[in-house]
């Protein structure tokens, strides 16, 4: 995710991030500087990055729908794995 999508986000007022991208190279995007300040400014406005999804290509495009992350209830913790949960009308 670079700056012209983090800038459309905000300019959207986009509320959730929703990525199906699963990558072996997490720890040299973790290094990347660009990365990092992407996911800090996205996480400071707030809007929640939720990654590692599967079947996203199932939700509708041009209607709206919820959206549910189920948390672990961890002491202390910045992050958790959820269960994902999506509604259509």
């Amino acid at each position: 995710m670079g700056a012209a999508l983090t800038k459309y986000f905000l300019d959207a007022q986009v509320k959730v991030s929703l990525l199906e991208e699963f990558t072996t190279r997490r720890q040299e995007l973790m290094a990347d500087k660009t990365f990092q300040e992407v996911h800090l400014k996205l996480l400071s406005v707030p809007i929640y990055i939720v990654e590692n999804l599967v079947n996203l290509h199932q939700l509708p495009l041009n209607e709206h729908f919820t959206f549910m992350a189920l948390p672990l209830n961890l002491k202390n913790a910045t992050a958790s794995p959820v269960r994902v949960v999506a509604l259509i009308k």
